[in-house]
């Protein structure tokens, strides 16, 4: 049997009413245990107040180029970034699966593929 691999688009998550955006993240006690402590972390804070969300990529990209040159911060921010991430795991780790909206279109998609045995 042929493996095949399912590529969905950004939003199949939140179609599924899970609280998987990263301003849900930032708004989540995993992240805000990191507030206040490293200036990485207080950019992406001001980045999501700016514009009432946050592409985290592109913030940390524009902080690195802004703060590149500052060793000791780019020190700091690498343990900052460490942190960051497996605080987001375990925020994702921590969602409950089992609300998923079952009416929703993606997950209506999601059962349809399954069901024609696609995957």
């Amino acid at each position: 049997m042929d493996k095949k691999v399912l590529v969905i688009g950004n939003g199949f998550d939140l179609d599924l009413g899970l609280k998987t955006s990263y301003s849900s993240f930032l708004n989540s006690d995993f992240f805000n245990q990191l507030r206040y402590k490293y200036q990485m972390i207080e950019y992406l804070c001001e980045s999501r107040c700016e514009k009432k969300w946050i592409d985290i990529e592109e913030s940390l990209k524009k902080f690195a180029i802004r703060h590149g040159r500052d060793t000791g911060l780019m020190k700091e921010s690498k343990e900052a970034y460490e942190l960051l991430t497996k605080a987001l795991t375990s925020y994702l780790d921590s969602i409950d699966y089992s609300t998923i909206n079952k009416k929703s279109i993606a997950s209506n998609l999601f059962n349809n593929i399954v069901q024609n045995g696609y995957f």
